[in-house]
């Protein structure tokens, strides 16, 4: 943003002497021997810069008063666990997937009314994928998609849950082809 301003700030003063007859327009009478350049400090600008080294973090854990000059009036913001409806619900879900490889999922779920999303992992033959995830529930229903953050697909997800226990089928989506498969012996942690 610094930037920009002092290029459109260079922007106007050399406007200036292409359309104001030159340095005679631009230094209206005050100059002696020539025009009078600003420096950055007189346009006002602040090419400071922040370090990006201190390593100093901030914690913001709660909204703390914030007062208005609008009319004299003070405005007091609500603590952070206030701007919500209803909280958010933390699930831990295993699952076995198997097709022509056995696979094993494990993803922490944040459910808020029917939404899901979240993260994990996908392991198959030694190997650990991370995974995006995101879907909905509805009743004992959950559909959940898959990501790979590698890209080498997309899980899609139909899981029955009965009490802690899940199971159901998927279907799965890659440059090499669709195919489908069984979700077994599943378990969902609240």
């Amino acid at each position: 943003m610094r930037l920009l301003t002092l290029l459109l700030t260079m922007a106007i003063v050399f406007g200036s002497f292409a359309f104001d007859n030159g340095a005679e327009a631009t230094c209206k009478g005050r100059c002696t021997g020539g025009p009078e350049w600003l420096g950055v400090n007189e346009l006002g600008i602040d090419l400071s810069m922040p370090d990006l080294n201190s390593n100093q973090t901030k914690e913001i854990t709660k909204v703390e008063e914030v007062s208005k000059d609008v009319n004299n009036t003070t405005e007091t913001e609500p603590a952070t666990s206030e701007l919500f409806d209803e909280p958010i619900v933390r699930e831990i879900l295993s699952l076995n997937l198997e097709d022509k490889i056995e696979r094993m999922a494990d993803i922490e779920l944040f459910r808020s009314d029917d939404a899901i999303f979240g993260s994990g992992t996908l392991s198959s033959e030694g190997r650990t994928v991370a995974v995006g995830v995101s879907g909905s529930v509805l009743g004992g229903d959950m559909d959940l998609s898959l990501v790979p953050v590698d890209g080498s697909g997309l899980y899609r997800l139909n899981i029955i849950l009965n009490g802690e226990s899940a199971f159901g089928s998927y279907h799965v989506y890659s440059e090499m082809g669709k195919w489908s498969g069984t979700v077994k012996d599943g378990f969902l942690k609240i």
